[in-house]
């Protein structure tokens, strides 16, 4: 159980000022990637990702009108999309809740009384209302 304990790991997660600097030393060239992962404690192949990504990604880092501009636009957007999602929530709640009630009263009506907890289907519900098949029984609401 011991042995179990030390062979589980848990994964470093790097900061960006972290990986920045790691980059940049690759990126350098005074030190070898192998001296780098030692002094780092990371795996050389990380430094070669890290490294990639930062020559990658220099262009944008000339590009701050633009990135600022579509920044503001991105959060705008997903403020929208939240306030939307938290309307569609509630209207799916609310609709929940008037499902529920009208398959108590359905169930209530032809006397069938669902348990606590019990689960029924909408057909298994249809059926016992006379609504299954698009009529209804005329029996089961006079």
């Amino acid at each position: 159980m011991a042995r179990e304990q030390d062979m589980k790991q848990t994964r470093k997660k790097h900061g960006s000022a972290f990986k920045a600097k790691v980059a940049l030393a690759a990126i350098k060239g005074d030190r070898t990637v192998a001296e780098l992962a030692s002094a780092y404690g990371v795996h050389p192949n990380q430094i070669y990702a890290w490294k990639k990504q930062l020559l990658d990604g220099a262009a944008s880092v000339f590009e701050g009108g633009v990135a600022a501009a579509e920044g503001t636009a991105s959060e705008a957007q997903v403020d929208l999309l939240y306030r939307q999602i938290g309307q569609l929530k509630v209207e799916n709640d609310l609709y929940e809740g008037l499902a529920v009630k009208q398959v108590k009263f359905l169930c209530s009506a032809e006397g069938r009384f669902l348990r606590p907890g019990q689960r029924t289907s909408v057909r298994r519900v249809q059926k016992w209302s006379g609504l299954a098949g698009g009529h209804r029984r005329e029996a089961a609401w006079s």
